[in-house]
């Protein structure tokens, strides 16, 4: 049997809080990125938001995370999440990896430098050491 690990990739998220405006903005969001969502009912945002997708429509209740697939297919591209696995699950990214530079400090580790590998997101390691040789 062979071991896996899940890649580290980073997310789009937002929180639904059940406000009309938090309804508003996740829904104007799922719009603009062609997805396609809507109040569970019209008035009442608390009572959720639904999210269309090939497997039926999901309901985002107040507190979940909708999260933007990072590889969407035509089946998903958006999907609710419940802060408990939100949460266990992933992390603020501080810096868009475009914005990243070798000189900032890790978020995890506090290490010099912070690398990123070949699927863009940021892979912590420990700090240089300081050692040298002389003769």
């Amino acid at each position: 049997m062979g071991m896996y690990r899940k890649r580290p990739v980073e997310i789009e998220a937002l929180q639904f809080d059940g406000s009309v405006e938090s309804a508003n903005q996740i829904l104007g969001w799922i719009g603009q990125c062609g997805g396609e969502g809507r109040r569970f009912h019209r008035s009442k945002p608390e009572q959720g938001i639904l999210i269309v997708t090939l497997e039926g429509e999901m309901l985002a209740s107040p507190g979940d995370y909708v999260i933007r697939e990072p590889f969407p297919t035509s089946d998903r591209t958006f999907y609710p999440c419940k802060p408990t696995i939100f949460e266990a699950t992933y992390e603020p990214v501080l810096a868009a990896p475009s914005q990243r530079t070798d000189d900032e400090p890790c978020p995890k580790c506090g290490g010099d430098r912070l690398r990123t590998d070949f699927t863009g997101s940021g892979r912590c390691h420990a700090p240089r050491s300081n050692f040298s040789i002389t003769a």
